[in-house]
């Protein structure tokens, strides 16, 4: 570990200048300036050359001022650097307030019980400086009295009158108080003070009384010999049962089918997980969300009026729903698999063909199956109505053509061609003519009156990969797996065009009502708009990044949708090729989880730009904010629930107002793309990590730049602040992590030791503890703010990607790349237990306070909640916890976590016996119950 001092120019200018620069310092100190001695404190304990050392130290053992003299012992129990409380033993510096000296000696000195003898200074000299030190020079005192054996004494102090009482105790000091108590075999005042101990401590000390054979006089017998009974070996932190909240978001997957409405308004997107999308081509966000069925959207269709969807999966049924409400209208099962589904013009026929052959014609309103024609035993692939509605041609997998009237039962089929399946069929202007395209097989052109064969299309070969029609014009193309896009007219049986693609491979197209365009995509993501009748490339559009599955006209030829394997359905303007609009459908992974601050709100983000405000009370959404920011990679909710920030790879920074959903402020020309940011305390200021190494200050909500500080050579992937406003901690690719302080230039320390990239930084609540994890899967604690080791957890799970304490500063919850969540125990460092909680990476962690509950978000598109493991003080129970408790012990009955519920449950009941409280009735909003315990 290293560590860099603000105004500590080493890195800037060359050895001689700088060691000119501390002589200058111990000079200033030898004049008795206070303010030198921190810097010849801080060049001490970094400086690697050792005559710069050695003029520091020389510096810090000749002070002709007091005040230095105490100084140098603040300095001392910061830093805790062995060689640093040397020179102040030396010297025989001490601070000059009583207090403060105590404290110093009982942290500096190694004797135990008399370290303060022979400077007069009691116990109540420590409790005063104790109680008026800050929380780091605390644990340096707790530190000591583990290392010095003078827990008892510790003890003394803390639970000395003037002191905080237990309910403001910290962890680490109740760990003292029962440690320093069974130290003296002072069962009676340690009982007394149990039942508002940690949990874990808890345990502890019941299993210290129990050995040392020590029971408590009169009724208190009977309680400790219960808590006695059901006493565990070890706390495992129990977490309660069932999921505090249904998950949230929707799972990511991939878009299978698009359909414009026929006024173009609309845009239906169906997804493989069954999910369908309907947006407005015209705004942003996703207008409503449907579920239509288990598995992949087979087909989906827009009613003419706008106010009703048809849909069907892979289960068999066709279902309709409203629009915009998403209300199931109707559902339908046919007996069979739909493999093929058309729609009249006028909306008032539904045409279905299935696995078995035959043909379903349904009344769009209610779903009623108007006739059901047994056509050909082989599974229908495709359906056609003729421009009059009268007739319905069918193609079948066998190669059969069947046509049936819609008027009547009967039916026709085609004499028999080739066995090939049928890939499309189509009706000519007259309704008479009928295009049947095969997979391998010549098109052919059918008279469906007589039956005769009008003619044969030469040219095809290989496999049909696509084909398109305009039958007003009366062409139709074909793309090929030879590589090849090919036209013909249906006047005509020979070849008109035949276009060579070369090494691509074309994957989908489509014809523009006008038959003005033919649109091809291709499996390198492009875009080819040939125009007709003369078939020569118009304009050549890199799309996607991905194959493209499918693309549509819309009914006015003027835009174009199309979908690509990279998760993308994008909007073009015909016949320019502008981009209008991009969506990402699946919704992506979540890139990141802002929140809650003071309030109950969440902000998961998606990587399309996209945030949904949720409550975390019941889950419900709040508000969907299209954010115009590409690519996010950070969000962040202000204390207040008032803004948010969000940065992606557009190099600006966006504010927005959570309450109207509307955009405050943008900070753009930043030169560099941001990848983390955090709000400081009171909300305020926002910390930013860029691309380049440097993190920026911006003032909220105007977006100005406050302050830029440098320091990292990489990337800063993530950081995190004091809830005090005073540190803010960096970590980066440059595999280092760095503490800041507010009001600073430069690095306070520089801490090193991981191997690989640094993914995320969390804070204790408390300011003392910092945890850091990587690609290296190691999670490393540091005592803030100098940086010292305390301690690492190792795991398995792979990289680390989220971190974050739970209130009480007990457990550190971290998200992995492998989608485990795991939770540590702080003060034992071990592993408590993990979760499944998505199928990809972990992305966000935030944790609920007053509902204790974990809330993640992750690649998969969902956002989970996960109640934490029990840790809690039972200072901070009620009496309205004990049903809950009970109802948890009752249902670990014969499992792991049985006997923790009902250790706390006798533990709860010594806590509140005798105690009447006014408690909430379960399930009755409004309604209280009078409890009594004991």
């Amino acid at each position: 570990m290293k560590h860099v001092k603000p105004g500590t120019p080493l890195p800037l200018i060359g050895a001689w200048l700088y060691r000119k620069q501390v002589r200058n310092l111990v000079r200033m100190a030898g004049d008795g300036d206070v303010t030198a001695v921190a810097e010849l404190a801080a060049v001490f304990s970094s400086a690697d050359d050792r005559r710069v050392r050695n003029d520091a130290d020389c510096g810090l053992r000749s002070f002709p001022v007091p005040g230095q003299a105490g100084a140098l012992c603040h300095e001392v129990l910061i830093r805790n650097l062995p060689a640093l409380t040397r020179i102040a033993l030396e010297c025989g510096y001490l601070p000059s307030e009583p207090g403060e000296r105590a404290l110093f000696l009982f942290c500096t000195t190694g004797s135990a019980g008399n370290h303060l003898c022979g400077h007069e200074y009691s116990e109540q000299d420590l409790a005063r400086g104790y109680g008026k030190a800050d929380a780091l020079l605390r644990a340096r005192a707790r530190d000591a009295a583990r290392k010095n054996g003078s827990c008892d004494l510790l003890a003394r102090v803390l639970c000395s009158p003037g002191m905080t009482g237990p309910d403001k105790w910290t962890y680490d000091e109740w760990e003292i108080i029962i440690a320093g108590l069974s130290q003296k075999g002072q069962w009676a005042e340690l009982w007394h003070y149990l039942m508002l101990a940690p949990i874990p401590l808890a345990v502890t000390a019941i299993t210290a009384m129990n050995n040392a054979g020590w029971t408590p006089p009169g009724d208190d017998r009977l309680v400790f010999g219960e808590i006695v009974a059901v006493l565990p070996d070890n706390w495992n932190y129990p977490s309660p049962s069932g999921e505090p909240h249904p998950a949230i978001g929707r799972a990511a997957t991939q878009v299978s089918r698009v359909a414009f409405s026929p006024d173009g308004s609309l845009l239906a997107e169906g997804c493989c997980d069954g999910t369908i999308v309907i947006r407005g081509t015209a705004l942003a966000g996703p207008e409503s969300e449907i579920l239509s069925g288990a598995g992949p959207a087979q087909f989906i269709m827009l009613s003419g009026d706008n106010r009703s969807l048809v849909s069907c999966g892979n289960d068999g049924g066709i279902r309709c729903h409203g629009i915009p409400d998403t209300i199931p209208v109707w559902s339908r099962q046919i007996g069979g698999d739909v493999t093929a589904l058309c729609r009249s013009s006028d909306d008032r026929l539904l045409l279905a063909g299935d696995s078995r052959g035959r043909l379903f014609l349904l009344n769009p309103r209610d779903g009623g199956i108007l006739r059901e024609t047994a056509l050909h035993p082989s599974p229908v692939t495709c359906i056609a109505l003729s421009r009059d509605g009268a007739s319905a041609a069918c193609g079948h997998a066998d190669g059969t053509v069947s046509v049936a009237g819609t008027g009547d039962e009967r039916v026709r089929h085609l004499p028999a061609g080739s066995p090939d399946p049928v890939r499309l069929v189509a009706f000519g202007p007259d309704n008479r003519e009928c295009l049947v395209m095969h997979d391998k097989a010549l098109p052919v052109l059918w008279d469906t009156e007589t039956g005769a064969r009008l003619r044969s299309f030469s040219g095809h070969a290989g496999v049909c990969t696509c084909c398109a029609i305009f039958t007003e014009c009366r062409w139709f193309a074909i793309g090929s797996s030879d590589h090849t896009l090919r036209f013909w007219d249906w006047r005509e049986a020979v070849l008109a065009t035949a276009i060579p693609l070369y090494n691509r491979h074309i994957t989908c197209c489509s014809a523009s009502p006008d038959g003005q365009y033919l649109a091809a995509g291709f499996n390198d993501g492009t875009i080819r708009l040939y125009s007709l009748p003369g078939h020569k490339l118009a304009k050549e559009i890199k799309g996607h990044k991905k194959t493209i599955t499918s693309c549509i006209f819309s009914q006015d030829g003027n835009r174009l949708a199309t979908v690509s394997w990279d998760g993308t359905t994008k909007l073009w303007r015909i016949p320019s090729g502008e981009i209008v609009r991009t969506f990402d459908a699946h919704a992506g992974g979540i890139a990141a989880l802002a929140g809650p601050g003071e309030g109950s709100l969440i902000a998961p983000v998606t990587r399309d730009g996209i945030a949904r405000v949720h409550d975390t009370g019941d889950g419900s959404l709040i508000r969907t904010i299209d954010l115009y920011t590409p690519k996010v990679r950070t969000a962040a909710l202000s204390p207040d629930g008032m803004y948010l920030a969000c940065a992606g790879a557009d190099a600006s920074l966006r504010i927005w107002n959570l309450r109207d959903g509307s955009l405050v402020s943008t900070a753009g020309r930043l030169g560099t793309s941001l990848w983390c940011s955090t709000f400081l305390a009171g909300g305020t200021s926002l910390f930013c990590g860029g691309w380049d190494g440097r993190c920026r200050i911006f003032s909220i909500p105007g977006g100005g730049l406050e302050k830029t500080l440098a320091g990292h050579t990489s990337i800063v992937t993530c950081c995190a602040a004091t809830n005090d406003d005073t540190l803010i901690v960096t970590g980066s690719n440059d595999t280092t992590v760095r503490i800041w302080k507010r009001d600073g230039a430069e690095a306070h320390a520089v801490l090193e030791g991981s191997r690989t990239e640094i993914g995320a930084v969390t804070i204790s609540p408390d300011n003392l503890l910092l945890a850091a994890g990587g690609a290296d899967t190691t999670i490393r604690l540091w005592l803030l703010p100098c940086g010292e080791p305390a301690g690492e957890f190792l795991s398995i799970f792979g990289k680390v990607t989220a971190l974050a304490f739970d209130p009480g500063g007990c457990i550190v919850v971290a998200g992995y790349d492998s989608g485990i969540c795991a939770f540590y125990a702080v003060h034992g460092r071990k592993l408590i237990r993990t979760i499944a909680a998505h199928s990809g990476a972990v992305t966000g962690i935030v944790i609920s306070a007053g509902e204790r509950i974990v809330i993640t978000s992750g690649e998969d598109g969902l956002v989970h909640f996960h109640p934490l493991p029990v840790a809690a003080l039972l200072s901070c129970a009620t009496l309205a916890d004990m049903p809950a408790v009970r109802t948890e012990a009752d249902a670990a009955r014969g499992g792991p976590d049985a006997s923790g519920w009902e250790f706390l449950y006798r533990l709860l009941a010594a806590r509140f016996r005798g105690e009447i409280q006014i408690c909430p009735s379960p399930g009755v909003i409004g309604r209280y119950d009078i409890q009594i315990a004991g």
